[in-house]
């Protein structure tokens, strides 16, 4: 990107979510965890970051509280003294109205843009995992002399129906735009795939203020389905292919995926511990920025955690552990997500399942092998995903007893997994690509007593 160009960037973050229920009830959608340590507004901050672009809007309207603490302890949100300045302005609190889409989010603060005077406007989605270097798609932007750039992939046309479809002539001009269409258009040429809109675009600042008051005053609220098509025969409107987007600043090959559905944002998670990984989260040369400084040592396989204990005897396969869980001995995961503070009870075996926070599993629980029984008391993706909703196992605290620890300090070394087998402890077990993100490590832990005491064989 040119240094002298000057952007403006709001990300769009106030998304209920309602498909990635019951993960986003009590959050917004971009607040949702990805992986061990990661949320995904953290990919677009990161993406404008790495691609310096400094100045930052993040807005923010259902269920605020999660994202907004977030922002403010890790991306130094409200403050004039980071690299990155990161504003949250809250739809519906203090002097910002309630958002009605995503237009008029922006419209509301249409000031903002007067005041920073920039050559570019960015408005960005929160709520994709994809890495993308944003200055590639500026230097696009102002080859072509465009007015709006729309960042774009293909999709598959039965995937399709959930984007914006677009329409584009052999010089990438955008000549048609369609907000999740019945029937996309394919590609011609291409059969079997659409050009959807990613969510990312560019504007020419005065082009983008003077859409903003003419569509609300034609009363639309959404870029996708009111302010763009508006642009299509007054404005020059460019497709910048994603597919094209180098990275070169990381050498992988770009990477987008659209998680508003449990098995996207599953699929997603099981993409990371692939023989080959579409990209390496902690990879220094494009970091996705996170709670804390990250360390990915290449030693435990199958697990990515951000210090998590696990018990004796445990196994894990293509499991992710967030902060503050605990993994009881002689369980058995395989291809698990598991929130914040969630306890897994001993000899527990499950298969293809996401915890949300703060439950406590007791002894001996097994999901995900029995699909009639799961999907009568869980809910169920269409492709098979269980997932354990917030509260359906509540901690109880009070009636854990003490018990002894097993503690190393990193468990992939050797000296300390040597002394702790010459003592007769079994050390838990892993599969395939490891990434542990814990600096202290794992931990192990004896059985204790189960807070429910009872002892369900399914579920």
């Amino acid at each position: 990107m040119e240094k002298t160009t000057r952007v403006l960037a709001f990300v769009l973050a106030g998304g209920e979510g309602k498909r990635l229920a019951p993960l986003t009830t009590h959050v917004a959608k971009p607040a949702a965890p990805f992986h061990a340590r990661h949320r995904l507004v953290d990919f677009a901050l990161s993406n404008l970051r790495n691609s310096g672009i400094t100045a930052v809007e993040v807005l923010l309207q259902y269920e605020p509280q999660t994202l907004l603490q977030h922002l403010r302890r890790n991306w130094g949100a409200d403050r004039a003294d980071g690299a990155v300045r990161v504003n949250a302005r809250v739809g519906g609190a203090g002097r910002y109205p309630l958002y009605r889409g995503t237009a008029d989010a922006v419209r509301c603060h249409r000031e903002q843009i007067r005041a920073f005077a920039p050559d570019l406007v960015a408005v960005f989605s929160a709520d994709h995992v994809y890495r993308m270097d944003v200055g590639e798609m500026v230097a696009f932007h102002l080859a072509c002399r465009a007015d709006v750039s729309v960042s774009a992939i293909p999709v598959p046309v039965s995937e399709a129906h959930a984007f914006g479809v677009l329409g584009v002539d052999g010089a990438d001009r955008i000549r048609h735009f369609e907000e999740k269409p019945a029937h996309p258009a394919e590609i011609p040429g291409r059969p079997g795939l659409s050009l959807v809109s990613m969510g990312n675009y560019l504007f020419d600042p005065q082009v983008l203020l003077e859409a903003l008051d003419a569509t609300h005053a034609a009363g639309g609220v959404d870029f996708g389905r009111d302010l763009l098509p508006r642009l299509l025969s007054t404005h020059r409107l460019m497709a910048y292919d994603f597919g094209t987007d180098r990275l070169a600043s990381a050498p992988q090959r770009p990477y987008w995926r659209d998680v508003g559905t449990i098995d996207a944002y599953f699929a997603a998670h099981m993409d990371m511990f692939a023989q080959a990984p579409p990209f390496y989260l902690g990879d220094p040369r494009w970091p996705i920025h996170c709670q804390q400084p990250a360390s990915f040592p290449e030693a435990m396989p199958g697990v990515a955690c951000d210090g998590a204990r696990i018990g004796i005897g445990a196994e894990l396969v293509d499991t992710v552990l967030r902060s503050g869980v605990e993994v009881g001995p002689g369980a058995s995961l395989s291809r698990c997500i598991v929130a914040e503070d969630t306890r897994i009870g001993a000899r527990c075996r499950l298969r293809n399942v996401i915890v949300d926070a703060g439950n406590w599993l007791p002894n001996g629980l097994e999901v995900g092998f029995d699909p009639a029984a799961d999907a009568g008391r869980w809910p169920m993706s269409a492709g098979g995903v269980v997932v354990i909703p917030r509260g359906a196992f509540p901690a109880q605290p009070d009636r854990v007893p003490a018990a002894p620890d097993i503690r190393l300090p990193a468990l992939p070394a050797l000296p300390a997994l040597a002394a702790a087998k010459a003592l007769g402890w079994e050390p838990p077990r892993f599969a395939r690509g490891a990434r542990s993100g814990s600096s202290s490590g794992l931990e192990s832990i004896e059985e204790r007593s189960d807070p429910c005491r009872t002892e369900p064989t399914t579920a």
